[in-house]
């Protein structure tokens, strides 16, 4: 297992000043926050997970990313896009972006999947990123605890 994964993984819970939650593994700690983010990092700073949030989603999640990526793709000559699409998620508009491009010198792989919890009001993003040759035993252990431990703003 790589260090950014230990064995024996245990998760701790997160409540955000701005009322969502989320459960991180164990040791993971805020790296930066802003008005409308939040980014966090393991121990040793290769994946991080950021969480961010909008009070003026657009009306279409599917719509939005083609949209961001069409820009990405413009702006970055090193992004490659795996899929964007539709995803089933608590009953919200969903979809996912995943895709790799080269950040600070090293092939990243980013899975990015948002949600519009109250239409016109509240949109989430739960984004994930990592060194792309060490991303699926990660990736398989605490993707699907993120999407599931986590709780919008009430």
């Amino acid at each position: 297992m790589s260090p950014a994964q230990p064995a024996g993984l245990s998760w701790t819970s997160y409540q955000d000043p701005s009322g969502f939650s989320v459960k991180l593994p164990a040791g993971w700690q805020v790296r930066s926050r802003t008005g409308t983010q939040v980014q966090f990092a393991g121990p040793h700073g290769r994946f991080v997970v950021v969480i961010a949030w909008t009070t003026h989603p657009q009306a279409d999640q599917l719509a939005d990313w083609r949209q961001q990526a069409a820009n990405r793709a413009e702006s970055d000559p090193t992004y490659q896009q795996i899929r964007i699409q539709p995803v089933a998620y608590r009953g919200y508009d969903a979809a996912v972006w995943e895709f790799n491009n080269v950040f600070q010198g090293e092939r990243t792989h980013v899975i990015d999947q948002g949600f519009i919890v109250r239409p016109r009001h509240l949109g989430y993003a739960i984004e994930f990123y990592g060194p792309d040759a060490d991303w699926s035993p990660v990736f398989a252990t605490m993707w699907n605890e993120l999407l599931s431990s986590f709780g919008p703003a009430g």
